[in-house]
């Protein structure tokens, strides 16, 4: 069955979705402690890698049990896949290249932006354990993070607590907010960026952290706590896209980590804007696990200050296509951020972190 963008959001509205988001929410259980150690909303690094390398979900968890596709179609029994394969004459791993690449080939935009904002909802994160992390995080965050800089190192981020989960395996839309606020000229300190994972674990955690936060829930931040304008589409059409970057100072995009396979997942980076020397326009990503062996130990393993931005890229286009390193990422919402044009705004900030 194929629902139109109208009945899906009309599903996710109903009440029969109470028992079907708790049997997802078992389903995400068992895919966490399958995927121990890794992340779910970032192309990694792992610790033990060689090399700069976009890790999936795929070597770890079958199709069949992987929570983001649960909410969009039934869970199909390799019997099934069988069955469609000799029906159709293709392979079993065509047939499962089909099954995997339906929801971004397939599903709106719109429709899994209404599903994050549903998931969102649904957060349950207690007032006592929002401030047990709050307390917890702050001496955390002070390993991991250095004030004035770009986020690059999400992997390291393991022990700063975010719902259920925890920043490494599930923070990248809250990293993506400080990356942006830095690009405008305003650094969090280690007790503001406590602060805002705590807001997002009070209001947009999606299935209390496990999947991330409700890129809605970021630009309501931007709007209504920062100040700034922004402007959101969940276009896929790459002349509107272009449009808000050219009006935006920085932007921050989720997006499929390959548009081709719903296993490879979703992340969410900061896009910043830069003019070079020729004067011309250049995007830049944050926090797409790009390393550089800057100690010389030539090991293979990335050290904590040795993840780097992104290359540079002539159009946000190209910083979108290949923000997990293999030029077949895909927008799902992008937001433009740019100062006022007018009021009471503050300006960059130089203060001690």
């Amino acid at each position: 069955m194929t629902l139109s963008d109208q009945e899906a959001c009309a599903l996710i509205d109903s009440k029969d979705l109470t028992g079907y988001a708790n049997d997802l929410q078992k389903k995400i259980k068992y895919t966490a402690s399958v995927l121990d150690g890794m992340t779910v909303y970032q192309p990694s690094v792992a610790k033990n890698s060689v090399g700069v390398v976009a890790l999936n979900a795929k070597s770890a968890l079958s199709m069949w049990s992987n929570p983001f596709a649960y909410p969009f179609f039934p869970m199909i029994s390799d019997d099934e896949i069988m069955r469609l394969a000799k029906m159709t004459g293709a392979t079993v791993e065509e047939i499962k290249q089909i099954v995997v690449g339906y929801i971004p080939q397939n599903v709106s935009n719109e429709t899994v932006i209404c599903v994050m904002s549903y998931l969102a909802e649904k957060n349950t994160i207690s007032n006592k354990t929002i401030k047990k992390h709050s307390k917890e995080n702050l001496n955390q965050i002070a390993k991991v993070y250095s004030c004035g800089n770009y986020i690059e190192n999400q992997m390291f981020w393991e022990d700063v607590k975010y719902g259920n989960k925890d920043m490494a395996y599930s923070g990248c839309e809250i990293i993506a907010v400080v990356n942006a606020l830095h690009s405008m000229g305003k650094d969090l300190n280690n007790e503001e960026v406590a602060a805002l994972i705590s807001k997002f674990e009070a209001d947009g955690a999606m299935l209390n952290g496990t999947w991330g936060t409700c890129p809605n829930k970021l630009a309501d931040y931007l709007v209504e706590d920062a100040g700034y304008n922004v402007k959101c589409t969940s276009s896929t059409d790459y002349n509107e896209i272009e449009e808000v970057g050219k009006n935006s100072d920085t932007i921050i995009v989720t997006l499929y980590n390959d548009d081709n396979d719903i296993l490879a997942q979703i992340h969410t980076i900061n896009i910043e804007k830069q003019t070079d020397a020729n004067g011309n326009v250049v995007y830049i990503g944050h926090n797409t696990a790009y390393y550089d062996d800057i100690n010389g130990d030539n090991d293979g393993v990335p050290d904590n200050n040795e993840m780097i931005p992104s290359k540079k890229y002539s159009s946000l286009e190209d910083a979108i296509k290949d923000a997990s390193h293999g030029n077949n990422s895909a927008p799902i919402m992008v937001m433009g951020i740019s100062a006022p044009c007018q009021g009471d705004f503050p300006e960059s900030e130089t203060k001690a972190c």
